[in-house]
């Protein structure tokens, strides 16, 4: 076979050209540091190469927002450094001011520092970030002067114009950070909320048992057997408490005895004391005894102890339901709504302070609540009552009349200031660690690359 002259010529350029992209192929290897230049070099590591960049460039993402939400909870710490010091020295110039041996100037003049401590945590409310945007704001975009507005020189009327949704930054697959927290955590809610324990049971108590005997006593429908055996008093009570217990899966009624040997009676459910014969001598009075009975909230009587109690229902709900509804019948007049959780708990929500208190001769265990005067501690409300107390607008007449839970709503303050500020350094630590990980991760996986694609 004869080759041509052409032939052979252009076999050389061939060998040539082949030879050029080669020494080419090799100057671009050389000048970029890289094995595989496209592709088509090498299907299986280049699939392998682009995998691992995406993941490169995917954890580095991780990083720049574990960087932002450090510095965002930074500078919240910072912050919420500013309120805790302006509330330990309001809690300082309480103190003092609870001196007797202050004069009306003295007092002047400390109201006028917690004048300008309420301004400073005003001010410090709603402050903005680096961005522009109110850090307490939660997700919303309030107008100036930012989330928290108030018309009231003492700043104890606050409305709080942002919303209580907290900012997540993700920092990892499967990792996110709280970056801003709620300001309702923070700052306290203004509106009061007391919510009682679970209310299943009501009691009633009986006068002095005398040394009589006792017979045709019925509880709930059910009759108790006769006490007519003699003795001193303890052995009567006893024995009348005996009986009654005796029927307590029918009658539902629990009895026992107090400490000044009286019978106290039990149930969630009402209690009928009837007779056929003469029971005086229990001390106890015939009747239906509601489970509820003088029961007062903010000065306004719900139910009185004239007989017209809040009866029970036939569950644990039911009673439950009832009180809740007496209670709502005078939300006009108390300020106060009532209403229940799932565990059949009563909880009263009102704007303003809920003083609960009990007639005498009256029953409100049923109702899970407890006596006693329950106060707004949102910070700013805190602020603003003390203030008030020290320097009245009519000191005749003041509005905060004795410096009772003024501590205690400062001490509240506090306490929700340093949780929130305890969290932030726990999570700054957390996210430092993480991205500790996510850097020796990115780390590898470069080294991954640079085994298969380095030169």
């Amino acid at each position: 076979m004869r080759i041509s002259t052409v032939s052979m010529q252009q076999q050389g350029v061939n060998a040539i050209l082949d030879k050029q992209v080669s020494i080419s192929e090799t100057e671009m290897q050389l000048a970029t540091g890289r094995k595989i230049l496209r592709p088509s070099d090498d299907p299986v590591n280049s699939s392998m190469v682009l995998k691992l960049n995406e993941s490169v460039s995917l954890s580095e993402q991780y990083l720049r927002n574990g960087e932002l939400a450090s510095a965002s909870l930074s500078f919240e710490e910072s912050t919420l450094e500013g309120i805790t010091n302006n509330i330990q020295r309001a809690r300082e110039l309480a103190l003092q001011g609870m001196s007797g041996t202050n004069s009306a100037e003295s007092r002047e003049a400390i109201s006028l520092e917690v004048e300008q401590i309420r301004e400073a945590v005003f001010n410090l409310a709603n402050t903005r970030d680096e961005q522009g945007e109110y850090i307490f704001a939660g997700t919303l975009s309030p107008t100036a002067p930012g989330p928290f507005k108030s018309n009231d020189p003492q700043r104890a009327e606050v409305i709080f114009d942002g919303n209580e949704s907290q900012r997540l930054v993700q920092i990892g697959m499967d990792q996110k950070v709280t970056a801003r927290d709620s300001a309702i955590d923070i700052f306290g809610d203004q509106t009061v909320d007391v919510t009682g324990v679970i209310a299943e049971k009501g009691t009633i108590t009986g006068t002095d048992v005398t040394d009589a005997d006792v017979t045709g006593l019925t509880i709930n429908g059910t009759a108790i057997a006769d006490v007519t055996t003699g003795g001193d008093v303890s052995t009567r009570v006893a024995n009348i408490v005996a009986n009654i217990n005796a029927q307590k899966a029918t009658t539902g009624v629990t009895a026992t005895v107090t400490l000044n040997n009286t019978i106290e009676l039990a149930s969630n459910q009402d209690i009928t004391v009837g007779s056929t014969g003469d029971i005086s001598a229990t001390g106890l009075t015939t009747g239906v005894n509601q489970i509820t009975t003088g029961l007062t909230i903010n000065g306004v009587e719900i139910v009185g102890t004239d007989g017209n109690g809040i009866s029970s229902g036939a569950t644990a709900a039911e009673t439950a339901e009832n009180i809740r509804d007496r209670i709502n019948q005078h939300s006009g007049e108390t300020g106060v709504t009532a209403s229940l959780d799932a565990n059949n708990k009563v909880k009263l929500t009102a704007e303003e302070d809920i003083i609960i208190t009990m007639e005498e001769g009256g029953s409100i265990a049923a109702t899970g609540l407890s006596e006693g005067s329950y106060r707004k501690d949102d910070i700013f409300s805190a602020l603003g009552n003390l203030g008030k107390w020290l320097n009245p607008d009519d000191p005749d007449n003041p509005e905060v009349e004795t410096s009772d839970g003024l501590l205690q709503s400062l001490d509240a303050s506090l306490d929700r200031v340093l949780t929130i500020e305890s969290k932030i350094g726990a999570r700054i630590n957390m996210v430092e660690r993480h991205s500790d990980v996510v850097r020796g991760f990115v780390d590898k996986l470069k080294s991954n690359i640079s085994d298969i694609n380095d030169v």
